[in-house]
């Protein structure tokens, strides 16, 4: 064979053992492109912050905290974590990933917070403030007496709600103020109808009569009631919205829908004070010795306030539960103190009996 042709020959074979080795270098990048690219990692952050109580703003040592999974944005194995704060308050979570959580603390027991955490593609911090807890053991629902809006007690052993009163199953519904107690029957005050009109009672107080309001948000009404005959006897129409009643013996006092309390003269068409208040959504309010409580219902807490109407205490309402044989947390509007320093409540279905601390 001539020599030209065998270099030819061996160039070609040259050519294709390098195209070969290309060809199988190539196809060992695109494998390990693809398996990159189908299996990407799950990004995880820290979840860290402080534990303080809502009062004294100092940090809390054994304070259980749960994190539990609601919508997390990827394909992670997580049902949930829990750990308890240090000396500092402090609690930890690792390798979260994003999404939305659930995160709890107990106090005593309790979740006194219950709250929606998100985390994004970063570590998060998360400070969270804690009430205390307020239980009522005893409850009293719409099947063993009528439903109550206001509340008060007019003296040791007769308690007054305002509500709608029916004297037998036919007869048309009438707002009344209803007297009473948790053993004998409730009877609608006064033996009459009312003489001048029937409107929707809400709020209620007593003081050397009954004081009850309408409800309306811009211009409240406030009724004076005959405490013999029930019929209504007078009528102030303010220039506030109140929501609850009270009175300390010689003033009646109100919260207002502007996060404010309102304490009346010797009537109510007199404002002696207005103070304003720490709480979003002001509602019940009731007086005891130890001072004014209100009920905040947009966080859903019951507020021992100070002589200058600032946060002393708070608390989260607890009720008893017989069915599921727990305490549940409850939503409050109405407030009223007994003459034995119980606190009581109404949701505007339910009373509850709280015993303070």
């Amino acid at each position: 064979m001539p020599r030209s042709i065998k270099r030819l020959k061996l160039k070609a074979i040259f050519k294709i053992s390098f195209l070969l080795i290309i060809v199988v270098l190539l196809l060992s990048c695109w494998k390990k492109q693809k398996h990159e690219i189908t299996a990407p990692k799950t990004p995880v952050y820290n979840v860290t912050g402080i534990i303080y109580d809502i009062d004294s703003k100092e940090p809390m040592k054994d304070i259980i905290v749960s994190l539990l999974p609601v919508k997390m944005l990827y394909d992670y194995d997580f049902s949930g974590a829990e750990d308890t704060t240090d000396e500092n308050g402090e609690y930890q979570f690792e390798k979260i990933t994003p999404g939305t959580y659930q995160i709890i603390c107990r106090r005593n027991s309790f979740a006194v917070v219950d709250e929606k955490m998100v985390v994004e593609h970063k570590d998060k911090e998360f400070e969270i403030y804690l009430p205390k807890a307020l239980l009522a053991r005893t409850s009293y629902g719409p099947k063993e007496f009528p439903s109550f809006h206001g509340i008060f007690w007019k003296d040791a052993n007769v308690f007054a709600g305002t509500g709608v009163w029916k004297e037998n199953s036919d007869d048309k519904p009438q707002q009344a103020v209803m007297l009473g107690d948790f053993v004998n029957r409730f009877s609608k005050l006064g033996k009459t109808k009312y003489t001048l009109k029937n409107p929707a009672f809400f709020a209620l107080a007593y003081l050397g009569r009954f004081w009850a309001t309408n409800g309306d948000e811009n211009h409240t009404i406030i009724y004076s009631i005959d405490p013999a005959r029930g019929n209504i006897d007078g009528e102030t129409v303010t220039t506030f919205g109140l929501r609850d009643l009270t009175s300390d013996g010689k003033n009646l006092w109100a919260t207002t829908h502007l996060s404010k309390i309102i304490k009346f003269g010797e009537h109510p068409s007199i404002v002696d004070e207005t103070f304003d208040v720490q709480a979003p959504q002001p509602y019940g309010i009731a007086w005891s010795e130890s001072g004014i409580w209100i009920s905040d219902f947009s966080e859903n807490l019951v507020l021992q306030l100070d002589e200058k109407m600032q946060v002393k205490t708070s608390y989260r309402p607890f009720a008893w539960n017989q069915v599921a044989g727990i305490f549940a947390l409850t939503n409050i509007k109405y407030l009223a103190f007994d003459f034995a320093g119980n606190l009581w409540a109404s949701d505007g279905v339910n009373v509850y009996k709280f015993t303070m601390p």
